[in-house]
């Protein structure tokens, strides 16, 4: 006669086993299924006597059945109760053929002297094809990261050709204009100067650095002679120029101003640069 107290262990064991959310298959010593709670039956797809007796590789795939019928006896002289498998894939088989990722734990008891295995099985396919699709994108990730950095490094190489041939371009104009052996100076659209090569500055008396974007050529010209170049242009087109560097823009000769007041006559060409 079983007491109270244990006839309520008995009980709750039971419940425990009948509706666990987790597979619980346990077996002999010699690897014979003795018990399968109801969840494990249905992730099996067998049915409650189908499994009684027969061996534990039933529910494993064919190509395991050697190593593990070596790993069984070999736990069945240790009973210790741990996870089986650590960082190894492990395989179940249902009755349909189908296979499916676990994990599985184990355990052990003595019940009249007779040793049994308890092992309780979790599927993992949800897991394991999440992390598969996590793995997918990162792989796709890395590969994007990849061509992008490919691409990248490819238009900061051509940038890099693209700053050479302008730095090589740029350094053949400034050595044009300033050993052309005539006087050369640029403005901007309003008329201010941005060069003034040596030989300007040599003719003129003027350092680049007091005339580069803080004066125009006017600055150059005597004042009277731009005030008859207006009337002159006035007449001859018919149009009212509104400021002296327009005039100068016309003029095509002329006599220039030297920092020191001398006057030099020289003639001129004007280019104009779009950009």
């Amino acid at each position: 006669m079983i007491a109270p107290n244990k006839m309520d262990d008995v009980l709750d064991f039971e419940a425990i086993f009948e509706y666990a959310s987790i597979g619980i298959l346990v077996t002999d010593s010699n690897g014979s299924i003795t018990a399968v709670n109801p969840f494990a039956l249905k992730e099996f797809g067998y049915s409650k006597n189908e499994l009684a007796g027969r061996a534990i590789e039933t529910l494993i795939p064919a190509r395991f059945h050697n190593s593990h019928v070596h790993l069984r006896e070999h736990y069945s002289a240790e009973m210790q109760c741990r996870p089986i498998g650590a960082g190894k894939n492990l395989f179940a088989l249902k009755k349909d053929g189908t296979e499916f990722p676990v994990e599985i734990c184990l355990g052990n008891y003595y019940s009249r002297d007779v040793k049994y295995v308890i092992a309780f099985i979790k599927n993992i396919s949800a897991r394991t094809q999440d992390e598969a699709e996590i793995l997918k994108l990162k792989n796709e990730l890395e590969t994007t990261v990849e061509k992008r950095t490919q691409e990248l490094q490819a238009t900061l190489r051509q940038l890099e050709m693209s700053k050479e041939r302008l730095r090589k371009a740029i350094s053949f104009q400034k050595a044009i204009f300033d050993n052309a052996g005539v006087m050369i100076s640029a403005t901007d659209e309003k008329g201010i100067l941005k060069y003034f090569n040596p030989e300007a500055c040599q003719a003129l008396g003027y350092h680049a650095s007091e005339v580069i974007n803080k004066s125009t050529p006017v600055l150059f010209h005597d004042i009277n002679e731009i005030k008859r170049k207006r009337i002159s242009l006035g007449k001859k087109f018919g149009i009212t120029f509104t400021n002296d560097f327009e005039v100068m823009v016309e003029k095509q000769s002329g006599i220039f101003m030297r920092k020191s007041s001398i006057p030099i006559f020289a003639k001129t060409v004007q280019l104009s640069l779009f950009h």
